[in-house]
């Protein structure tokens, strides 16, 4: 994909997380993946799920 897309060159999952708003924004096979290699604590995911507002 680098060799086509050059944005796809300096793209990390590491920067990935880092931009993304809101981890339910990730998809949530990336996510499992990203907790299982430790670069997003399970705690951390749970601070970004919405809240209902009543």
């Amino acid at each position: 994909m680098g060799t086509r897309l050059l944005q796809a060159r300096e793209t990390t999952m590491s920067n990935t997380v880092a931009v993304s708003p809101r981890l339910d924004l990730i998809h949530p096979g990336v996510l499992q993946y990203l907790r299982g290699i430790g670069l997003i604590p399970i705690k951390v995911e749970n601070c970004y799920r919405a809240k209902n507002v009543d």
